[in-house]
């Protein structure tokens, strides 16, 4: 399969059970751009998962045996506005939510390049929202026989979808916040900035334009790294030159536990496989794994700096 098809697939999935600018000072950014609340809450914002087919079985069980939780039962299903058959399980764990993805028919574009979709309170509103703060619609807001959805696009080319169900499941809060991990050009890094707070009404933690290149496979040099927190989740962006290692970008999604060290051991034994790390650093300690199926993640202790 393509790899750049193992991506995040679209906001409906979830209804299954998902220019160089100015610098502002973060503050400025977060209060000038900040739209009314649209999160429904942290533990509906669903990554979206797309594995290789025959592995969903696989994966559900080893993300369950590393994190914990629950799934729905695997179903065919064609909710798509196009034509197209998928088995989907969505799998509410403790440190974040996932739709999981196997391809039955070939996958309509532009489906399967958002990184993942976030329940709304209203989807059309969200969409004239993030249009406003600068993102476009790359997916028209369109009903299927359980939700309402949308996909967007930030500056810098980062899709993201939106979602929200005719009735809507009752998700138990999550032990702890995931994080959205977006690589992205220093030209778009401010355009991005700006219509990203807008629309999730977030704040900036940090912005450290000199950054330990160590953390993402490149010793010896530096990066602008930048941590933001929302009523949606957490994110962490990295302004790159695209002179990354390997698994470096492929990352989209961060998930933070207690004990890294553990928690690695325990995806191991699950038919996971470490990709890099532990790396220690000073606030925290990360590794980037690999799930059956081919689903990257980055994983670390600590809290968010």
């Amino acid at each position: 399969m393509n790899r750049r098809l193992l991506r995040p697939l679209p906001a409906l999935l979830v209804g299954v059970a998902l220019m160089v600018m100015p610098t502002a000072a973060p503050g400025a950014l977060a209060q000038q751009h900040r739209a009314p609340q649209l999160s429904a809450g942290p533990e509906y914002a669903a990554a979206h998962v797309f594995v290789q087919p025959g592995t969903l079985e696989a994966f559900i069980a080893s993300w369950e045996a590393t994190f914990g939780g629950t799934h729905t039962p695997p179903a065919t299903v064609d909710i798509l506005p196009t034509p197209s058959k998928v088995i989907n399980s969505v799998i509410k764990s403790p440190v974040g939510l996932l739709s999981i993805v196997e391809p039955v028919d070939r996958v309509p574009y532009p489906y399967g390049l958002e990184r993942a979709s976030w329940a709304v309170t209203d989807v059309d509103e969200a969409r004239r929202v993030a249009v406003s703060k600068g993102a476009v619609t790359v997916v028209a807001p369109y009903s299927n026989s359980v939700s309402r959805n949308t996909v967007v696009q930030f500056p810098g080319g980062v899709n993201l979808g939106a979602w929200r169900q005719f009735t809507m499941p009752v998700n138990p809060k999550l032990s702890t916040i995931p994080e959205n991990r977006v690589y992205i050009p220093a030209e778009a890094a401010d355009a991005f900035l700006r219509s990203y707070l807008g629309y999730t009404s977030g704040r900036v933690i940090s912005d450290n334009r000199h950054a330990d290149g160590a953390q993402i496979g490149t010793p010896g040099r530096t990066f602008r790294r930048i941590s933001m927190t929302s009523p949606f989740i957490n994110t962490v962006v990295i302004v790159s030159d695209g002179h990354l290692p390997y698994p470096f970008g492929w990352d989209q999604e961060g998930y933070t536990v207690t004990d890294l060290n553990r928690t690695l051991a325990k995806a191991r034994t699950a038919g996971a496989t470490v990709l890099w790390g532990p790396y220690a650093g000073r606030d925290r300690s990360s590794a980037i794994v690999k799930f059956p199926g081919g689903h990257i993640v980055e994983i670390h202790d600590g809290r968010l700096t």
